[in-house]
């Protein structure tokens, strides 16, 4: 019988019970996600190891990366070159992050930050606080302050 070790998306090791109740978190499952209508990437956390025995853990696979690519008719093709599998989060996003800045339209800030363009995935941006509540009713009075 094999043996399987539970680890959160951390490394640190958890119980069945307390892995099942990760697994059913879409929100702590899934790590990041791109998809726009021509390629989808996404990152998982799996959490689970079988036979970590046989393992060292720099090669556990807790996390994993995925790569599909539209077909003409719209379905989902997986590329060939994945699934890719990583023993940490940072190493698994760092992948998902190439991928997603080599064959998008995403661009990589000075910063460091990825912001990843046509990202049908994220949510929109929160409302600006310094946007103004209201627009000018007229068009004589459009960008004319109240001085």
């Amino acid at each position: 019988m094999a043996k399987v070790l539970y680890q959160d998306r951390d490394g640190k090791r958890i119980d069945n019970a307390a892995y099942n109740v990760r697994r059913a978190d879409p929100e702590y499952v899934d790590v990041r996600a791109y998809d726009n209508n021509q390629v989808r990437a996404k990152v998982e956390w799996i959490g689970r190891i079988v036979d970590p025995q046989d393992q060292f853990p720099d090669y556990y696979k807790l996390f994993r990366v995925d790569v599909w690519n539209y077909t003409e008719g719209g379905e989902l093709a997986r590329d060939p070159a994945y699934p890719q599998f990583f023993n940490n989060e940072a190493a698994a996003i760092k992948e998902y992050e190439a991928f997603v800045e080599r064959w998008t339209e995403a661009e990589r800030m000075a910063d460091g930050e990825l912001l990843e363009h046509g990202n049908t995935l994220l949510p929109p941006p929160p409302p600006n606080p310094d946007a103004p509540a209201s627009a000018p009713m007229d068009d004589d009075v459009a960008g004319v302050g109240a001085w």
